[in-house]
């Protein structure tokens, strides 16, 4: 699902917000921040060319600022040359099956360790966000989803698992959000699944929630989402 770009004046009131937060923060991490924003919300379409001296306009910055934020995107691998210009990295299916067999082998053990570990308050927002899943509006679905699955591994109580998803977390929900659209036809199976898993994961039935999490994650790999990707 491709969102409306954000406009110049969204865009400019945005740098202000930041600005006023915290006015020691240089210009140019704070158009990074903002243009990765719209990357990872697929604003910014996947192979969109990028343009200086159009988002130096947009953000009322010069050229130079937006060089140096296109230097670091393209460090964190957001944006990629592409001959004398700049575009937005594309989305590959490859690399994001490599992604999904990642959440396959890591998720269904930190479904188990959220049975064990969590407590009341990680229970509220498991269930909080697997409710809000009940939805066939699609972007407040990839917003539930993505909160449930954050609150699973927080729930799990090991920060080195914790970091690996961290790690990877911003590419697949940029992928999730690129197919969700194609997605929509299953939504009430998704709230189902995150349903079954807050409830095993309440009931501290470790084995029924670790089996529900890899039958979610097959679930989401089997999905038209990686067939929407080139």
């Amino acid at each position: 699902m491709l969102l409306p770009e954000s406009t110049a004046a969204e865009i400019q009131a945005k740098i202000r917000e930041f600005q006023d937060s915290n006015p020691f923060l240089p210009i140019h991490q704070i158009i990074t921040s903002l243009i990765r924003e719209e990357i990872l919300t697929c604003r910014l379409e996947p192979s969109a060319k990028m343009n200086e001296e159009h988002w130096a306009k947009r953000c009322a910055v010069s050229r130079t600022t937006i060089r140096k934020a296109f230097d670091t995107l393209g460090e964190e691998g957001w944006l990629e040359k592409e001959g004398h210009g700049v575009r937005v990295s594309r989305l590959i299916r490859d690399d994001y099956r490599d992604l999904m067999d990642f959440r396959a082998a890591l998720e269904p053990a930190v479904c188990r360790l959220a049975a064990r570990s969590c407590g009341r308050e990680d229970l509220k927002r498991i269930e909080t966000f697997a409710r809000n899943s009940d939805t066939r509006d699609m972007v407040a679905l990839y917003s539930a989803d993505t909160s449930f699955h954050q609150a699973v591994f927080i729930a799990a109580r090991n920060p080195y698992l914790l970091q690996a998803y961290e790690q990877v977390r911003a590419k697949l929900d940029r992928g999730k959000l690129y197919g969700v659209e194609d997605f929509g036809d299953a939504f009430r199976e998704v709230y189902q699944s995150h349903m079954a898993i807050y409830e095993a994961i309440r009931d501290r039935d470790e084995e029924l929630a670790e089996r529900l999490g890899a039958q979610h994650v097959k679930m989401m790999t089997d999905s038209k989402i990686i067939r929407r990707i080139n």
